[in-house]
């Protein structure tokens, strides 16, 4: 049973349709959705992650509408997040961009020192692809608040797992 009191915060960054709300049903509910639908305001879901070591931590995750208009009432959603996983589309060369954007938003409204994975998502679209690994490595080489880089398929749900548990674990390091 997951302990509600004790409930590590995890917000989901990025642009719209880049796969936020998909990845955390992928994750969660091992399924996927081709209907679009945007997320209106937040999306809020709890869970607990296993580690690979076998420790447990539950964690909320937070689906946050990545659409500019959106941006006014974003800045709520931010407080008592214990870190950020960072999602961009590799079909969609500018929500690699607007990365930087996110960050600064994150250590804006949470701390300068939040911990922060990338995720590239829609892996399997490779022929489609608009963002090369060089790429993504130099985005998480400028910013020393991601300390893990992955690609990911909310659609087939590689990789998918491994990001969850990997924060769990930083999490439970700090």
């Amino acid at each position: 049973m997951i302990n509600l009191s004790n409930l590590l915060k995890i917000l989901l960054l990025g642009d719209g349709a880049v796969g936020k709300t998909s990845t955390i049903h992928r994750y969660i509910e091992n399924k996927f959705s081709n209907t679009y639908a945007a997320t209106i305001g937040v999306d809020i879901l709890n869970t607990r992650v296993i580690t690979k070591s076998g420790e447990k931590l539950d964690i909320n995750i937070w689906d946050i509408a990545g659409q500019i208009h959106f941006r006014a009432i974003r800045s709520k959603f931010y407080r008592g997040t214990s870190a950020a996983i960072l999602i961009f589309d590799v079909t969609n060369k500018k929500t690699l961009d607007n990365i930087p954007s996110w960050i600064s938003e994150a250590k804006e409204l949470v701390s300068s020192d939040i911990p922060m994975i990338l995720v590239g998502n829609k892996k399997d679209l490779d022929h489609l692809r608009q963002v090369d690994k060089f790429a993504i490595n130099k985005e998480s080489d400028s910013n020393n608040n991601i300390f893990a880089v992955f690609e990911t398929s909310a659609l087939t749900g590689e990789g998918i797992g491994e990001v969850f548990q990997t924060m769990a674990e930083k999490l439970l390091s700090i």
